[in-house]
């Protein structure tokens, strides 16, 4: 099984773009009855495979991102009704993930040119004979119409030119066929469409900030060069902003036959946008029609949610579309900018919103063996995954590395699967090493990234890295324990002497560290203190900021369950319909169609609203983890760790006395639940479906409990 590969030109490491993207064919003739056709491909690099003219695939970006140097996938498809007698198999690759540039780094991160191509055609006869079809020395290749393909500079397509692969192909030395591996993750599609309103020659909205492509439609002059640049705001000029970009160019281009009616949909490149700006440079040409493609990975829905609310709807809507957007081959932080990494703590605070929302099951299973594979020898892991070839490297960082038991152990309370918890607990367990190794009396140094981008408020880092160290021992004893492995009483017994030390020097008479909301949430969440023990802090805490909350990435995850736990999910609730600044009403008041990266990343009643363009996405999922508590503690959906699996529930709904919510309802897995508050009283009601359990476990008195059809309805007290 040979790997094949093309040079078409050169790229410096410092070049913004790569070399034109060379296009494979493969002739054939079948001269019996077909009964099967399978296909399997992969590139080094990303490609799009033509059989007869006809694409027989919808996957974009195939074959995605990993670390190649460790494993590559491949997809297998069905092509036994598309064959013929005469055939054409046509493969594009373009630079992707492989040589391309990523983050704010060069190229040639995993590889050099040339481009790699690999693809075994298995055909079964219906006479009962084979004939396989593979990448060797008889296939031919040549330049193709893309002239360059880079995932953060965009795509430049000549339509002009007609490939003729004529050439002969390079047979590569083969040093990749041990690391294929067949992909079990759903593959990144253009998933959803999304119209797009005119608003001058230049400029055109789709409304929604999103990640993707767009299809034109255009007509022009033979030779018209067009450009398109894409940007999420409008600069005060009403002109594209393009400063957060940083290096990220997010421009395609387009050369016009000049035949009539042509489109232009790129597919070797995505943008996080809203805006695009179109500047004819050559000739003449008119665009006719856009259609915004969105991308990410085809993951099934499975949870939605609906209030009355619509502020409450919109910031549903934004997390929503902060995880389609940033679920492109891995969890991203940002669709947009030259960064588009697999933060590690952006994943795991996000993670359980992300189960109610879609089955993420494969997907974080993917995810964590790029956690594995980039894991350092002595138990360290890193802040990004897939990684690659100086990646971001500094230092370790509680909450990021954490990603490591955090995440299979949500995991395993979503899908109720022990395999996550055996191909994750040997790095846990290392991590946990290595934490023990660089640690005095079991306190954790005051490294890393802390409570990232809290407003004007920073917990002790010291505090979190050792909290982290305490919670990620006990994760680790709680899978020993599922896992019958025997030194869940070691991890337990480590623990406990981390909380012992942690309490030691960061719990002052009644507060603790240097006095946050965020040091609070961590201790209750964690299992340091009781509820009862951090409610009048963490009250005062918040009721000294006026009613607001001012916790970074790791505190605002926690803030409303706990919240909730202490008694007072009114606050949360109010906190969830707030709109002064720093708020998710904020932001959404701002114009946000996504969840932003930054509280205060655009505040209009400033002279320059633009906070901070060097590192300022509009489209950063992780605050947007108030949505797993509506799910949670909203709709009462509390995922039972004795019965893990999305077919056990404890239901203990939280209602909303302040007002901002009156009506709830949502779906998850199958069942139907709503409620609504009237005065003094709450009327809920669930539809179970069937191999769905559930165990009622109201707060409220149950004033009255009847069947109505398939549902179950309780009339509830609130006073």
């Amino acid at each position: 099984m040979s790997w094949i590969g093309f040079r078409t030109g050169k790229a410096l490491l410092t070049d913004l773009h790569g070399a034109p993207c060379p296009i494979f064919r493969k002739k054939f003739t079948l001269d019996k009855k077909v009964k099967k056709a399978t296909l399997k491909i992969t590139s080094l690099g990303v490609h799009k495979a033509t059989l007869n003219g006809e694409p027989f695939s919808d996957d974009f970006l195939a074959p995605g991102w990993t670390d190649y140097t460790k494993r590559i996938p491949y997809y297998e498809y069905d092509l036994t009704d598309k064959l013929k007698e005469e055939n054409v198999l046509d493969v594009i690759v373009a630079d992707g993930w492989y040589t391309g540039r990523i983050c704010w780094s060069l190229r040639d991160r995993y590889g050099k040119y040339p481009l790699k191509l690999w693809a075994v055609l298995t055909v079964q006869f219906e006479d009962g004979s084979e004939k396989i079809i593979e990448t060797d020395e008889s296939w031919r290749a040549s330049k193709s119409q893309v002239v360059y393909g880079d995932i953060l500079c965009g795509e430049f397509r000549d339509l002009r030119i007609e490939p003729k692969c004529d050439q002969p192909v390079e047979v590569v030395k083969d040093k990749y066929t041990r690391l294929l591996e067949k992909q079990e993750c759903p593959p990144v599609r253009l998933v959803e469409r999304l119209p797009v309103k005119k608003l001058s020659d230049t400029l055109w909205d789709t409304e929604q900030n999103f990640a993707g492509v767009v299809r034109f439609r255009l007509k022009g002059t033979p030779g018209a060069k067009v450009r398109f640049r894409y940007a999420e705001l409008l600069g005060k000029d009403g002109k594209v902003y393009t400063e957060n970009l940083r290096r990220a160019r997010c421009t395609d281009y387009v050369i016009l036959k000049g035949e009539g009616e042509e489109i232009f949909q790129p597919s070797f490149t995505y943008h996080g946008f809203r805006y695009i700006e179109v500047t004819v440079e050559e000739g003449e040409a008119e665009v006719l029609e856009m259609t915004g493609l969105a991308c990410h990975n085809d993951l099934i829905r499975r949870g939605t949610l609906e209030t009355d609310n619509e502020l409450v709807n919109k910031i549903y809507s934004n997390a929503v579309w902060g995880l389609r957007s940033n679920f492109v081959a891995t969890p991203t932080d940002c669709p947009q900018r030259d960064e588009r990494l697999g933060w590690t703590a952006d994943a795991q605070v996000f993670c359980p919103t992300a189960m109610y929302l879609y089955d993420c099951k494969e997907f974080y299973e993917k995810y964590m063996t790029d956690i594995r594979d980039a894991q350092k020898r002595n138990g360290g892991v890193v802040h990004v995954a897939p990684f690659f070839k100086f990646a971001p490297i500094l230092g370790i960082s509680a909450a990021w590395a954490d990603a490591v038991t955090v995440i299979p152990y949500m995991h395993y309370l979503a899908y109720g699967d022990k395999k996550i918890l055996r191909d994750n607990l040997g790095a846990c367990k290392r991590w946990i090493h290595f934490c023990k190794r660089h640690s005095f009396k079991y306190l954790r140094p005051a490294q890393g990234f802390g409570d990232w981008l809290s407003i004007d408020n920073t917990t002790d880092k010291g505090y979190i890295s050792t909290a982290y160290f305490a919670y990620s021992a006990h994760l680790v004893a709680e899978m020993c324990k599922v896992l019958g492995d025997k030194e869940e009483k070691k991890y337990r017994i480590l623990s406990q002497n981390i909380v012992n030390a942690l309490k030691n020097k960061y719990y002052k008479k009644n507060k603790i560290a240097n006095d946050t909301q965020t040091a609070y949430v961590l201790a209750c969440a964690f299992g340091f203190s009781t509820p009862r023990e951090i409610k009048d802090n963490l009250v005062r805490k918040i009721e000294e900021n006026d009613g607001l909350l001012n916790t970074g990435f790791i505190g605002t995850r926690y803030l409303l369950p706990i919240l909730s736990e202490i008694g007072r999910s009114d606050l949360a609730y109010k906190l969830l319909g707030e709109t002064r600044f720093p708020s998710w009403g904020y932001t959404v008041g701002q114009g946000a169609t996504t969840i932003w990266e930054r509280w205060d990343g655009y505040r209009s009643e400033l002279e320059d609203p633009f906070q901070n363009a060097g590192m300022n996405s509009y489209n950063h999922y992780s605050f947007g983890a108030c949505i797993g508590w509506v799910f949670e503690y909203g709709l009462g959906l509390r995922r039972n760790p004795d019965k893990p699996g999305a077919t056990h529930f404890i239901i203990r709904p939280e209602f909303d006395v302040t007002g901002t919510i009156k009506n709830l309802s949502g779906t998850y897995n199958g069942m139907n639940i709503s409620w609504t508050v009237k005065e003094n009283t709450a009327e809920y009601r669930i539809e179970i479906p069937s191999g769905i359990e559930c165990d009622f476990n109201f707060r409220q008195k149950i004033l009255s409990e009847k069947e109505e059809g398939k549902e179950k309805v309780f009339v509830l007290s609130l006073e």
